[in-house]
């Protein structure tokens, strides 16, 4: 069973702001990062393929875009579970354990699922791993 949030219904409403002002915003970085890649580009054919260098060049800062998107996605797909969890009275309650976040974690970190100590164990894991 999920537990319900006890955060005020004013603080909820400040980070839904900042949420969805930050899907935005997120959104519109994928996209731009979409139209900055060079192997991407709808006027590339096989005949317009640059030499060596350059195609090196070219793919090396499509690796990196695709990096930087892939980051950005994930913190797409936070944000987007962050708004769902207001809607359903759940955000504030750590995804783990069902304990309450700490209300300056969320306000540092709106999109936190988290609390601190499961983060901190998530963490060494994946450090030890």
């Amino acid at each position: 069973m999920v537990k319900s949030s006890s955060l005020k219904p004013e603080f909820l409403e400040e980070i839904k702001k900042r949420l969805l002002a930050d899907k935005t915003e997120l959104a519109q970085d994928i996209e731009r990062l979409a139209d900055e890649d060079p192997l991407m580009n709808p006027e590339r054919t096989a005949e317009s393929v640059p030499e060596f260098e350059e195609a090196s060049s070219q793919m090396q800062g499509s690796e990196r875009i695709a990096e930087e998107k892939k980051v950005l996605e994930k913190r797409l797909e936070e944000t987007e579970e962050s708004l769902k969890r207001i809607e359903e009275g759940s955000y504030g309650i750590c995804k783990n354990c069902g304990n309450p976040i700490d209300q300056a974690r969320l306000k540092a970190n709106p999109q936190a699922l988290s609390c601190l100590d499961c983060k901190s164990r998530l963490s060494q894991k994946q450090e030890s791993a």
